[in-house]
């Protein structure tokens, strides 16, 4: 079977003083890590474009380079896919291509939608929306940039690194390791390591969460390939999603109640920084009730070094402030604790300060959590996901499984919200999602 990056930890150029960029090759991904073979490396079963187009040679998909040809494109027969992550490797010789993702079939192999250009190194990096309905669609994001468009269709961008050096990560005429991901209304696109540019689209018009996948071949001598073509299907298996917050706003609003300052939302990121007056880290939390879910979150280390998501239920009084469970994140760890039968017990926690009853304290506590040594890069953006399926607690940090605990207080009947606290000083959110689980759907 063919070999496939890891998910890796994606690095932001303009975040970092050095150029990083992942390159180690793990073993082959296969329908145990929920990734699809798209192409069997010989011909164009699943894929159909117009005759002559497009053809296999040396175990990749080519387009022919006509050029008495007009733009056109090969689309997977495998259906619409919604929140996704996509893997292959793509070579660039001439001309202009691009990989085309929820996108809408037209007639004579024309395609309409979110394309992620193929084509010189300078060029890279562009979201684009071919066919485009309207002219500021054309370009909805370029490379070091994070792209947003508003419901009304009004666009803005952050610049989060310098286009040159984001672009240097694609190589022409070799082979580059290409990821789409797309998920709610984001969608990202990295090469080599290196997200080339991000898109949020709340088009109330124009923005898709569904639709298929393509290549294009542009005509006109272009040529370039495809190869070693994996789909993951986010979440496909799992529930409702009862939450999402893109913090494409001013204020933050009735959604997330802050009980400690202080959160406010700058540049479409939610912002967190403890008030060294409270004594206790700043507050924030969502009430979304909940039993198993799937938590999604972008996060990073600015100034501040520690923050805890937490999930808690208002109504539990046998615990301090209703604290069920908890992970807490910092650059050198990450702790996954059980509050309702660990730290956060009453009993426990009446008697924490008391030096004369350590013993009895680290042994009420054995198997409550645990701390998991893991490097996470300040200032650059991460992603993570803690899935609670009963009585289990797991975390995902990038793509990677950072651990578990499994725990009798996890699997509390019922959550009435989840948030974050900050230690310190700021630490940015973005792009949060619930998903409500059923048990069995989460089950690894």
């Amino acid at each position: 079977m063919k070999q496939l990056l890891p998910i890796f930890r994606f690095v932001h150029l303009g975040l970092v003083p050095v150029l990083l960029i992942a390159c180690m090759v793990a073993p082959a991904c296969c329908a145990d890590d929920g990734f699809q073979s798209l192409f069997n490396g010989k011909d164009l079963t699943g894929w159909e474009g117009p005759d002559g187009a497009w053809t296999v040679a040396d175990g990749a998909i080519k387009c022919t380079g006509r050029k008495d040809g007009g733009r056109n494109w090969l689309i997977w027969r495998g259906g619409e896919v919604e929140d996704f992550e996509l893997r292959l490797k793509v070579r660039f010789t001439s001309g202009n291509s691009g990989v085309q993702v929820r996108s809408e079939e037209r007639d004579d192999f024309q395609v309409s939608g979110y394309q992620v250009e193929v084509a010189s190194s300078d060029k890279m990096g562009l979201w684009h929306h071919s066919l485009s309905p309207k002219k500021y669609r054309s370009h909805l994001a370029t490379a070091g940039q994070k792209g947003a468009i508003s419901e009304s269709g009004d666009k803005t961008a952050e610049e989060f690194g310098d286009p040159a050096a984001v672009q240097a990560a694609f190589k022409d005429g070799k082979w580059n390791d290409m990821t789409i991901i797309a998920r709610g209304t984001q969608l990202v696109q990295i090469v080599n390591g290196v997200v080339l540019a991000e898109l949020v689209d709340l088009d109330a018009k124009y923005a898709r969460r569904t639709g298929v996948l393509a290549f294009q071949d542009h005509g006109k001598g272009t040529v370039a390939e495809f190869k070693d073509i994996y789909l993951k299907r986010l979440n496909s298996n799992a529930g409702t999603l009862v939450f999402e917050d893109s913090f494409e706003r001013e204020m933050l609003g009735d959604r997330w109640q802050v009980t400690i300052k202080s959160f406010s939302i700058r540049n479409g990121r939610l912002r967190g920084q403890e008030d060294p007056s409270r004594g206790h880290g700043a507050v924030t939390r969502a009430v979304v009730p909940f039993r198993n879910a799937v938590i999604d979150f972008a996060f990073r280390f600015t100034d501040g070094k520690n923050f805890n998501l937490v999930i808690n239920d208002k109504a539990c009084k046998s615990v301090h402030a209703g604290h069920i469970c908890r992970v807490s994140f910092s650059p050198a760890r990450v702790r996954i604790a059980d509050d309702k039968e660990g730290f956060m017990k009453n009993e426990i926690f009446e008697i924490r300060q008391d030096k004369a009853r350590r013993a009895e304290i680290q042994q009420l506590l054995k198997g409550r959590d645990v701390v998991i040594p893991n490097k996470l890069a300040e200032g650059q953006w991460h992603q993570a996901t803690v899935t609670i399926n009963n009585d289990t607690m797991s975390v995902r940090i990038d793509g990677e499984s950072i651990g578990s605990l499994t725990s009798p207080g996890i699997a509390h009947p019922t959550k009435t919200d989840f948030g974050f606290t900050v230690i310190g000083h700021e630490i940015e959110f973005d792009d949060v999602r619930l998903l409500s689980v059923d048990a069995a759907a989460t089950a690894d």
